[in-house]
Formats: structure tokens, sequence, C-alpha cells
């Protein structure tokens, strides 16, 4: 289970840095020059906030099923898959705020891309969160702080 974090970790940090690497890409070496695209201006703010709703519900709904389960370590992997599933969703987001500013060059929307990074760094995994998240009762949470340290 150990590893299940850590994986999850390794995960979470190489989104992060895969959507900060192209934003850099885009804003610092491509520079596109602003153009007016009304569609693409109204279509962002939609898909940037409707992806982070969906990956809050999605994520809730996924986070029922682990009640369910029995073994611990089943509720570890279900965590694990669950939070993918939310990252997938806010860096599908965050992508296409950024690859509309490469269309557009409109910096506003940028603000977007902003957002979902936010969100996605209050989503960072940890054992402390799985236990909250997952509803743990105590003698699951020592024992998995047991294994984990």
């Amino acid at each position: 289970m150990k590893e299940t974090f850590k994986t999850l970790n390794i995960i979470y940090l190489a989104l992060i840095g895969g959507q900060l690497a192209f934003f850099a890409v885009v804003f610092f070496v491509l520079k596109p020059a602003p153009q007016e695209d009304d569609f693409f201006q109204m279509l962002v703010p939609i898909v940037s906030i409707m992806t982070i709703v969906a990956s809050f519900f999605i994520y809730k709904m996924l986070k029922e099923k682990a009640t369910e389960m029995d073994s611990l370590e089943d509720k570890v992997t279900h965590y694990r898959t669950s939070n993918i599933v939310r990252y997938a969703l806010v860096e599908g987001g965050n992508l296409f705020a950024i690859v509309v500013f490469l269309l557009t060059g409109q910096t506003f929307l940028l603000a977007f891309f902003a957002l979902g990074l936010i969100v996605f760094f209050f989503y960072r995994p940890s054992v402390q969160g799985f236990i909250n998240d997952f509803e743990m009762s105590d003698g699951e949470a020592s024992k998995l702080n047991n294994i984990v340290q």
C-alpha cells in the first residue's frame, strides 16, 4: 500500500509538471498573437467549470462505492483509481484552456487554466486525505499509518 501512495504522488506530480511545461512552451516559446474568436471565449469558461464540477461529483460518486468494500487494500486501490479519474477531468479542462489560448492568443483564458491548476493543487493525494475522504475507522487509520510509515 505504501507503493500505491508513492505511485499516486508521482502520477500527480507528473500531471502537474506536464501542464506547467505545456503552458510554458505555449506562453514563452510560441507566443500566440491575439485573435478574436467569440466561440472559444465562451467555450473555455464553460468547459473549465464543467470539468471542475464534474471532477468533484464523479469523485464523490466513486468514493461512495468504497463503503461497500471490505479490505483496506481494495479501498486504497479504489482511492488511486478515483483520484486518477478526478485528475484526468481537471487536466482536460486545463489543457483545453491552454490549447484555445494557443489558437486565439486571448490571455484572459489563462485565468481558467490557473483556476484549474489551483483546484488541481487541492487534489493532492495523501494518506490523511484518504482516511478523511473514505471515512476510515480509527483501527483502519492506525493500521494504514503503520503500513505507510
